[in-house]
């Protein structure tokens, strides 16, 4: 099962995965770890087939991602900030898949198109110079009718957590607009987040 990228073959021992997960974000090796509900198995490694958290079973080395419940539907609110998981991105647009709310708070998840005028970065063309599917963002609610549109114009706003086309690896960030991935060297342009790498509970609560 793959999700949009080449996985990396672990042949090195990385740290476990914590926090928030994407659906193929790196969790462990299989040497650690056996995959179970919500994780898969591929080329040495165990990834997220979910948006959730990791739960390790250290004394049978089983992992699983528990999903995020559910809520109710709620009524959108316009300017709000939403996380979301860019799910296809093509040149004018990327279709984005929220699920989380500012302050934490879990909507039933809904998709929502970024424009590339809406982008944040005035000199970008196309969609993919702004996000890759898989990356995950911090998004503005800016329409309340369908299609939802949402907008990354913001120095806060824009990609927070990335994964290595190339490779898979987690791609870090140097603060010039580059993201650099440590396991294979490969360097890629994302529009960036000021909180780019920080826990999400950690961006909303300042």
């Amino acid at each position: 099962m793959r999700y949009g990228f080449a996985m990396p073959r672990a042949k090195k021992k990385r740290s476990l995965a914590k926090g928030l997960l994407v659906p193929g974000f790196y969790i462990s090796t299989i040497e650690e770890f056996s995959a179970k509900s919500g994780a898969y198995e591929d080329n040495g490694g165990v990834y997220s087939s979910k948006v959730g958290l990791p739960e390790y079973d250290k004394i049978d080395h089983y992992v699983s991602v528990k999903p995020f419940k559910v809520s109710a539907p709620e009524r959108l609110v316009l300017g709000a900030s939403y996380v979301g998981l860019v799910s296809d991105v093509h040149k004018n647009f990327a279709q984005v898949t929220i699920f989380l709310k500012d302050q934490l708070e879990r909507p039933s998840p809904f998709s929502a198109l970024l424009h590339v005028s809406r982008g944040g970065v005035r000199r970008a063309r196309t969609a993919t110079e702004l996000v890759k599917p898989g990356d995950v963002v911090v998004v503005k609610l800016i329409t309340d009718w369908v299609p939802l549109q949402v907008s990354m114009e913001g120095s806060e706003l824009g990609v927070v957590r990335a994964s290595c086309s190339k490779c898979g690896g987690p791609l870090t960030w140097d603060h010039d607009g580059v993201l650099k991935c440590h396991a294979c060297g490969h360097r890629e342009i994302r529009k960036v987040s000021v909180d780019y790498g920080r826990k999400l509970h950690s961006i909303f609560s300042g």
